[in-house]
């Protein structure tokens, strides 16, 4: 079978894979949403400053509680209360009353965001087969990038399309909240669950969907249909969930694996697990990294991936205005964080727009590439590949003048080398060969809490050294972190070929 049918064969369940796909794309237009339009709320409505980084610790404690509890009651339950609990956030943050009401709700939004990003690695794990990881990674990741566009040019348009700005704003978040609270529900009845290690205690379940993303083979064309028990089931019944007792399915799946029809190196994932305590599938969780370096590297590439997208959405534009002042083409009072800035140095902001622009399209554009070198390569080959270009060109970026052409070459490689890391740590961190099924959450919200405090630390020590010592600080920091991934990549890559050869 040729790579494209196999692959066209994987996303035959369409409902399931384009539903999440549409919940990746709705999830981080949301995220970029709430932190673009937060500054106007808080000035327009409530007149008063910025949010704390309160948010930001919510959704660090909450991504790996979501990923576990996801392990023994589901996915699709996980994901869609996330959705409705953004949704909830969302509509009711433009009436409060209070600059603390409108704190409390942003914490609401971060713990049904922290439910989201868990759920996105987590998800693509169930789904996906290792044959085919690195291209749906890197659908992923386009998807994630045309979430950002949707909300740059769907939902942020809102806030000034009426005369007051106020009335605007409400629209846009009322529109926002809407779409996610409805999605939750759509997410929730059409996200087929796969098959997964039973730790509920429930009887498993198999669908045509699981079949095909377990890389259980299918009968040949014309070949006698199974019957409603047998553990095959066609493809073209992707809605039908079959219900077997343990011992039943067992002595099925030994048949099929006899007779040829299920792979060998499935069984194990398939065979009916014990239940397992949350503190049992959170330990295991952490032990993942523990016995396979590649799940630590996964681990360090969503740090470094979160803390790359934190430099470009934030630190390029003040970047730009600093070396503006510096060369006296942009005089404020307030320096960079000037609230008249982008009016007062309208060619300074249109330089700003314009490299982060051309970074963020590398990104979009090099998320199927990268898809598809993880399938070729693997994955802990793609995250040392980025962490070789994040590290030189960060380097590179923390010497030049913004006010050069030559950072535009400079951009489009770390833009290349962000979404580079994005796939690879997905691939790396959703791999069935070294994770049990029955700890994919679990390995998905430490990934996920990996990336909050790689956003964290980046934007607290990020700020702090552009103050105190180097407009391009930022950018130093991030090429420190990617020799630091390029050094445990190249660890991963010798302990791979010692154990290859031993």
């Amino acid at each position: 079978m040729s790579a494209t049918m196999a692959s066209w064969r994987l996303l035959k369940p369409s409902w399931s894979w384009a539903v999440y796909l549409v919940a990746v794309s709705l999830g981080i237009a949301q995220f970029v949403f709430v932190n673009a339009g937060s500054s106007i709320l808080l000035v327009e409505i409530l007149n008063t400053g910025t949010l704390s980084f309160a948010d930001q610790i919510v959704s660090i404690l909450s991504v790996w509680p979501w990923g576990v509890v996801s392990d023994r009651i589901g996915r699709r339950t996980v994901y869609a209360a996330g959705f409705a609990l953004m949704g909830i956030a969302l509509i009711a943050s433009p009436f409060v009353p209070s600059y603390g009401a409108l704190v409390g709700l942003r914490l609401v939004f971060a713990l049904g965001g922290g439910a989201a990003v868990s759920m996105l690695a987590a998800v693509l794990a169930d789904y996906a087969s290792d044959a085919h990881r690195g291209k749906l990674a890197g659908l992923v990741g386009l998807a994630s990038g045309l979430g950002a566009l949707f909300a740059l040019f769907v939902y942020l348009p809102v806030t000034v399309k009426y005369g007051d700005l106020a009335k605007g704003v409400r629209i846009a978040y009322l529109i926002a909240g809407s779409v996610s609270a409805v999605f939750s529900v759509l997410l929730f009845l059409l996200l087929t669950p796969p098959v997964v290690a039973n730790t509920s205690g429930e009887k498993p379940e198999l669908t045509a969907a699981a079949a095909m993303s377990e890389n259980i083979q299918q009968p040949e064309e014309g070949s006698p249909r199974p019957d409603a028990a047998a553990t095959v089931l066609p493809a073209d019944e992707t809605s039908t969930s079959w219900k077997l007792s343990a011992d039943t399915r067992t002595a099925e799946l030994a048949a099929n694996i006899e007779e040829g029809r299920v792979h060998q190196g499935n069984a194990q994932r398939l065979e009916v697990s014990p239940k397992k305590s949350l503190w049992q599938i959170a330990s295991e969780g952490l032990q993942a990294a523990k016995q396979d370096p590649k799940v630590a590297l996964g681990y360090v590439g969503s740090f470094l991936a979160r803390g790359d997208t934190v430099i470009i959405t934030l630190f390029i534009p003040l970047w730009v205005y600093q070396r503006s002042i510096e060369l006296g083409t942009c005089t404020v009072g307030g320096g960079v964080n000037d609230p008249t800035i982008k009016s007062a140095c309208a060619s300074a902001y249109s330089r700003a727009y314009m490299i982060s622009g051309i970074c963020q399209t590398a990104a979009l554009l090099g998320a199927p590439l990268f898809g598809y070198l993880c399938d070729r390569i693997s994955g802990v080959n793609v995250v040392l590949l980025n962490a070789v270009i994040g590290c030189g060109f960060y380097f590179w970026m923390f010497a030049a003048d913004p006010m050069k052409n030559i950072v535009i070459f400079i951009v489009i490689l770390v833009g290349l080398s962000e979404i580079g890391l994005v796939i690879g740590n997905l691939a790396l961190v959703t791999n069935n060969e070294s994770i049990d099924p029955s700890i994919r959450g679990s390995v998905a919200g430490i990934s996920s809490v990996c990336g909050s405090i790689g956003i964290l630390m980046t934007s607290k020590l990020g700020g702090y050294l552009f103050d105190k010592w180097n407009n391009g600080a930022p950018f130093f920091v991030l090429a420190i972190g990617h020799l630091i991934a390029l050094l445990f990549g190249a660890y991963v890559v010798i302990s791979q070929r010692k154990g290859s050869v031993g």
